[in-house]
């Protein structure tokens, strides 16, 4: 009765040496950019200037000197305003979430 040789890990060790080398020397330039950050947040100096003649305006009509003194007289108005609009896991982390009620 003839012995029945199971070729297959020579057949595999062989496919392996073959490409070993090519899997070495490939190189990977290829890199994952996460565009997201960049795509929902904005630099505050575009912000003003895209508004700077409205805040001046703005500013004349109530008074002040300059944008700043503005931001300074709206300070507690702004703070709220951006304290009413956290959103967890958009603006703000997800553990400023409150736990859910049951």
């Amino acid at each position: 009765m003839a012995a029945v040789v199971n070729t297959a890990p020579i057949l595999r060790r062989s496919v392996w040496s073959v490409q070993a080398p090519f899997r070495c020397y490939q190189r990977r330039w290829a890199q994952v950019h996460d565009v997201r950050f960049v795509a929902t947040h904005q630099r505050s100096d575009r912000i003003l200037e895209k508004y700077k003649e409205k805040l001046e305006r703005k500013a004349r009509e109530e008074g002040k000197q300059s944008v700043d003194e503005l931001k300074a007289a709206y300070k507690d108005k702004i703070s709220g305003l951006r304290e009413q609009a956290i959103v967890p896991g958009a603006n703000a982390p997800l553990s400023a979430q409150p736990p859910p009620t049951p």
